[in-house]
């Protein structure tokens, strides 16, 4: 895994449709505070079962979701793209992740923690974040 700290341009951002109302001020902020993590093709993001305590943005690359259940039965959830996010429902819920997330090929992921989501969430208006909430909601059904 590798860090690329401050690497990142706001344009990529551009693809996540919660960031769309987002000023290139405020994007410039979220790109100051952010991390990317560059991975290789199936490597583990993250485990099922595991306390993550971030949601992870697509720059490049690809994701697929899956895990077992309590039979041992493996399941592939979906498979996610450039300019989709995944840990989220975990980073909001603060429990430990329903699903496995390994890439699908090289990809490079913006990472959100708890502390950055809450600095987002008190520098914008609140229909960006309402904006943020709703976008999330969607891609959880």
């Amino acid at each position: 895994m590798t860090d690329k700290k401050n690497s990142l341009t706001t344009s990529p951002l551009r693809d996540f449709s919660f960031f769309l109302s987002f000023s290139p001020e405020q994007l410039q902020r979220i790109v100051g505070m952010g991390q990317v993590v560059s991975l290789k093709a199936n490597q583990i993001v993250f485990k099922q079962g595991e306390c993550v305590g971030a949601m992870f943005l697509i720059l490049r690359g690809g994701v697929k979701l899956g895990g077992e259940d309590s039979a041992g039965t493996i399941y592939t959830y979906g498979q996610l793209e450039k300019g989709q996010v995944f840990g989220e429902l975990a980073l909001l819920r603060g429990e430990p992740s329903r699903v496995t997330a390994t890439t699908t090929r090289d990809s490079d992921l913006l990472v959100i923690d708890r502390g950055m989501l809450l600095k987002l969430i008190h520098s914008v208006e609140p229909e960006q974040i309402l904006n943020i909430f709703l976008i999330l909601n969607e891609q959880t059904r």
